[in-house]
């Protein structure tokens, strides 16, 4: 059982997370595990530590002996068993004292917050996305290899700074920062440039797969991806001079 300092020191590394030390059950076994500590919010998120003895055998020199002796050496061996880890759902971590639990508390805290928030993220249907773009953009291709010519190009360029022009002044809206702004801005602008020198129905392509990338990364609500869509279908239709 830990004195309690070091019960305390565990709980306010609970707190330093991004969690409250509130958010979990703390339970000192009989036997077994030295602490578990249960997430209690999804109980299959856990921090157990288990404390073993390890003995080992190390040569030492002696002088005047023609052959080093051996002499037992023991220690402590800490081994946790963390739920979620960085890479996979379970990982084993381990540590040279129970000095080190507070900061590996922190850390496993962090896993926790990584996870959830890719559990509870807005999925980005891809398959919805791309057919959207095909139906919104499908104007541009011809797949004979052919390259857009100059009138083309210039009505591209039109096309996303419509588009660019929308996004901007519905920023709030759509909930962008500056920063997301500007890799939207960026990201036109390459598109813009690249159509010039792709053969159109290669650049469809690739444009079209950062498109996804984009609206994905970028635009997280629903709402915001079926504002663009619209927008975007309507900047395709007066490209098309409907």
């Amino acid at each position: 059982m830990f004195k309690l300092s070091f019960i305390e020191e565990i709980l306010d590394s609970l707190s330093a997370s991004c969690f409250s030390e509130q958010d979990f059950d703390l339970v000192f076994p009989n036997a077994g595990s030295v602490v578990e500590i249960i997430f209690k919010h999804d109980e299959s998120y856990s921090f157990i530590v288990y404390e073993s003895e390890i003995s080992e055998m190390v040569k030492v020199s002696n002088s005047g002996e023609l052959s080093p002796l051996s002499i037992a050496k023991s220690g402590v061996f800490i081994e946790i068993s963390v739920k979620p880890g960085h890479h996979k759902h379970s990982e084993v971590w381990s540590a040279t004292g129970f000095t080190e639990l507070p900061d590996l508390i922190i850390d496993w805290c962090h896993c926790i917050k990584e996870e959830l928030e890719s559990k509870f993220r807005e999925k980005c249907d891809l398959d919805i996305v791309r057919k959207n773009i095909d139906d919104n953009i499908h104007f541009f291709i011809k797949d004979d290899g052919s390259r857009f010519d100059i009138e083309e190009v210039n009505s591209i360029k039109k096309s996303f700074d419509r588009l660019y022009a929308y996004i901007e002044d519905n920023r709030i809206k759509f909930n962008f920062s500056i920063n997301e702004l500007k890799v939207i801005k960026e990201q036109f602008d390459y598109f813009i440039a690249n159509a010039s020198f792709y053969p159109r129905n290669l650049w469809f392509k690739l444009m079209s797969n950062k498109i996804i990338d984009l609206l994905c990364d970028v635009i997280k609500s629903k709402q915001g991806k079926e504002l663009i869509f619209i927008e975007l279908k309507q900047l395709v239709e007066r490209g098309n001079g409907k």
